[in-house]
């Protein structure tokens, strides 16, 4: 299969373009409530280490090639989407 040229440009900014807008939503939101300022700056500092952290750690593993589809293998993708989904669920 022959991925566009433009597609992982498109995909790159996307996720930036959702991990900011996540960000600057939490940020918007913790200023309505009660919250002091130092712990509304903890909560976006932990926030965005970790939404930043899942996304370079899944495009590593893209890169290495761990989401590649191979005919003999099964598919791996699901565990790049399934495991943060778990370990956010534990989290909480």
């Amino acid at each position: 299969m022959i991925i566009p040229a433009y597609l992982p440009y498109y995909v790159v900014t996307g996720a930036i373009g959702v991990i900011a807008t996540i960000l600057f939503g939490l940020s918007k939101a913790l200023s309505k409530s009660g919250w002091g300022a130092s712990d509304r700056g903890l909560a976006v500092r932990t926030s965005a280490i970790v939404l930043i952290g899942w996304f370079l750690a899944a495009a590593s593993l893209a890169w290495m090639g761990a989401y590649r589809a191979v005919l003999d293998r099964i598919p791996t993708i699901q565990y790049g989407i399934l495991i943060p989904i778990l370990i956010g669920g534990l989290l909480i």
